[in-house]
């Protein structure tokens, strides 16, 4: 396998020259960890931003109830989401 170039660095290789605009994987497809993840869809491509948020359902909505006839429906604000955040790491 090809080592990294000393010519070739990320700046060179991403900004000066008329190349693809995909860089080419050869890391997941030589691990079998993450080519089994790929196959199966299982990775998540997320773009930039100052952190990865993610929505959470952290309870059971509290006014839901049946119904049947003439009952009042409870119609009161019931919260049930929220969210996590993550620093990027790699």
């Amino acid at each position: 396998m090809a080592g990294p170039s000393t010519t070739f660095t990320e700046m060179v290789s991403t900004t000066l020259r008329n190349s693809a605009t995909e860089v080419a994987d050869n890391v997941s497809k030589n691990n079998a960890f993450l080519n089994r993840l790929k196959k199966k869809n299982k990775i998540r491509n997320l773009d930039g931003g100052t952190e990865i948020q993610v929505q959470l359902e952290y309870a059971e909505n509290s006014t839901y109830q049946r119904y049947a006839g003439l009952d009042t429906l409870n119609t009161n604000g019931s919260d049930v989401v929220t969210s996590a955040k993550y620093d990027w790491a790699q």
